[in-house]
């Protein structure tokens, strides 16, 4: 992997670590969807999206192919098959991303947005595949 998509990775990294350590911090726990829903307009609420959209409008930033390998690597990370780690990282990183479905920009970037913890998939999916 070229050194500016490993620098593409480790922000995103960094941008979702900042959206989850919020979330952990800020949130409340075991709460009804009402609650929830209300939670988003306290200050609290406000600060939890606003580190989700600087991480959305830096993957909106970045090229289409660059927001697959993301959700690629993320997936690798997500759900590791046993014998993952036995494989060469060009075929495991292939099967994984003829496996998914494409859709739009927008639509990849909201799969990426929603799975927490964001930055351990990356990071697990980074080990996998060699490049940490």
């Amino acid at each position: 992997l070229e050194p500016e998509k490993v620098e593409i990775l480790n922000r995103v990294i960094q941008l979702s670590k900042e959206y989850q350590s919020l979330i952990d911090e800020l949130s409340p726990k075991n709460t009804t969807l009402r609650e929830s829903l209300e939670h988003r307009d306290t200050e609290d609420g406000k600060k939890i999206n606003e580190a989700k959209q600087r991480l959305i409008k830096f993957l909106d930033k970045q090229r289409f192919e660059d927001v697959q390998m993301i959700e690629t690597i993320m997936y690798i990370g997500r759900d590791p098959e046993e014998g993952d780690d036995l494989l060469e990282p060009e075929s495991l990183y292939s099967e994984v991303f003829s496996s998914l479905r494409w859709d739009t920009k927008e639509i990849e970037i909201k799969q990426i947005t929603q799975k927490t913890p964001l930055n351990e998939y990356l990071e697990d999916g980074m080990k996998l595949l060699r490049l940490k």
